[in-house]
């Protein structure tokens, strides 16, 4: 079910977009992201731990935006460290 709901969101969300820039640019970073997502996903799963109290209904909005929440903290990192250090990023990803 979650799946559906998922992949249902993600056409919902990029039917608005004018067009698909932002599927290039996910696309673009894909190896980057695939590189940083547990680090990035384990300080978010932290960073919510402590900062919000254990409740259920918290938990599930956490769990389904982390996916989402991710993939931007990636993108974002990676398009600065391309403009910023682009040797450093060349070595991160093997120059893809």
């Amino acid at each position: 079910i979650f799946c559906i709901i998922y992949f249902v969101s993600l056409y919902i969300i990029f039917s608005y977009l004018p067009e698909f820039n932002t599927i290039k640019t996910v696309g673009k970073y894909q190896f980057f992201i695939y590189a940083t997502h547990l680090f990035i996903l384990s300080l978010f799963k932290k960073t919510v731990r402590i900062v919000f109290p254990n409740n259920s209904v918290l938990a599930l909005i956490a769990y389904l935006c982390a996916p989402i929440f991710t993939i931007i903290t990636a993108c974002f990192i990676g398009n600065l460290m391309s403009k910023k250090v682009p040797k450093l990023y060349k070595i991160l990803v093997g120059g893809r």
